[in-house]
């Protein structure tokens, strides 16, 4: 049994119950819609809670400079693999969201995708 959030979300990884092969369709059209409009040339994302990556590789493989924020190490490696294997660069954090200090940069878009 987990003895916290950290260690729930890592043996999540480790089962393979997470991780996704691509970026939800929702994530797609949105994009497509609303934020591609506004930003045609990107900017900068934080994907809060972003897991094995999926959705921050969808968004630099647009442009933009994206950092990803998550609590599982594991999830992080994942992301990390993920982002090498399309060639982009996103920046990682490994924290606890709920106690995370985002203030410090600036964001164009902040996203959080299934996150509870």
């Amino acid at each position: 049994m987990p003895r916290n959030e950290r260690d729930a979300w890592n043996q999540r990884y480790r089962e393979g119950s997470h991780g996704g092969s691509g970026p939800d369709p929702f994530l797609i059209k949105s994009c497509e819609e609303f934020i591609q409009p506004l930003f045609p040339a990107g900017g900068t994302a934080l994907d809060v809670a972003g897991g094995a990556g999926r959705h921050a590789v969808y968004l630099a493989e647009r442009a933009w400079r994206v950092t990803l924020a998550d609590i599982s190490e594991l999830g992080i490696e994942r992301a990390r693999d993920l982002a090498k294997r399309h060639g982009v660069t996103i920046d990682f954090l490994i924290g606890d969201a709920r106690s995370m200090d985002f203030v410090r940069e600036r964001f164009d878009l902040v996203m959080v995708c299934f996150y509870l």
